[in-house]
């Protein structure tokens, strides 16, 4: 009885950390320079859906997500070659980092590399219409949460 209560008790740590990870929005906003759509395709992958005037018929964005918590979220990026593009002639792979905002709509204290970087915009859910000049909340998407 004291062994099945001490494997109870060593799961409930874990239990509590599952019901505070949220899902994955099946859709999320991205802006930077120019603003995408992001579509959820299988568990933890999203594709740009956008397509912007200079992409090629074969130019891919692919968004991995390793880690969705509260306290991290971690996004591998890789745009498949874009010669259109002289800064993406050989594709990008870019790591984002950054915390879901309380509000949980939003990504806030974004680093791109593991730069800080204050005019990234991300957003999913009641934000998702948002773009970085018309904020339904008036607050700036990546505005570090001791500045507000």
């Amino acid at each position: 009885m004291i062994k099945y209560l001490l494997f109870v008790w060593a799961l409930i740590p874990c239990l509590l950390c599952a019901a505070q990870t949220p899902s994955l929005p099946q859709e999320m906003r991205y802006c930077s320079v120019s603003c995408v759509t992001l579509k959820l395709q299988g568990d933890n992958r999203y594709v740009v859906t956008t397509r912007k005037d200079g992409d090629p018929p074969n130019f891919q964005s692919v968004w991995t997500v390793e880690k969705f918590t509260p306290e991290l979220v971690l996004i591998n990026r890789h745009d498949s070659p874009n010669p259109t593009n002289p800064a993406g002639l050989n594709g990008w792979d870019l790591v984002y980092r950054g915390q879901i905002s309380p509000e949980g709509n939003r990504l806030i204290n974004v680093t791109i590399n593991d730069i800080m970087e204050p005019n990234v915009w991300l957003v999913w859910g009641s934000r998702l219409n948002d773009t970085p000049d018309r904020p339904s909340s008036g607050v700036s998407a990546n505005t570090p949460e001791s500045q507000k």
